[in-house]
């Protein structure tokens, strides 16, 4: 059976909603490092607080302040932020407009 355990997690939107519940859920399966992104600083303080206090394993969790819908700003993160095991997308922001898919070769989305 695949796990999350020792895989490092980024979700676009994951200070609320289904993004959250999958932030919970990466931690409780043990995935090493778990950062989520919102366009709201405030939200990014509150809900890396909210998943620190709920004491869900040992994964690091961090937070980012990134706009999804700024391509630059988010290719920067995303060269940036270095390697990541999974990638969630579950904010509103249309990732083919601000990335590509489905139509962006993997090594572009990988930043190579």
């Amino acid at each position: 059976m695949t796990t999350l355990k020792d895989k490092s997690v980024l979700i676009v939107g994951g200070t609320s909603g289904i993004g959250y519940g999958v932030a919970e859920a990466c931690l409780k399966e043990q995935a090493s490092k778990v950062i989520v992104v919102s366009s709201s600083a405030e939200r990014v303080k509150k809900t890396v607080e909210r998943l620190r206090e709920g004491k869900f394993g040992n994964g690091d969790i961090k937070g980012e302040f990134i706009d999804a819908k700024d391509p630059v700003a988010l290719k920067e993160f995303i060269i940036n932020i270095g390697e990541i095991d999974h990638v969630i997308w579950t904010s509103g922001d249309d990732v083919t407009e601000v990335m590509g898919f489905p139509n962006v070769a993997l090594g572009n989305a990988k930043g190579q």
